[in-house]
């Protein structure tokens, strides 16, 4: 119940970060610049 509520966050979250990411990937700026 909970914890099924709280691994979609997770996801959400990881999906968010992962996105964000790549665009910074794509656009040459590298995490480690953030």
């Amino acid at each position: 119940m909970l914890a099924a509520e709280i691994h979609e966050l997770i996801v959400t979250n990881w999906r968010d970060k992962s996105r964000v990411f790549n665009r910074e990937r794509l656009s040459g700026m590298g995490w480690r610049t953030a």
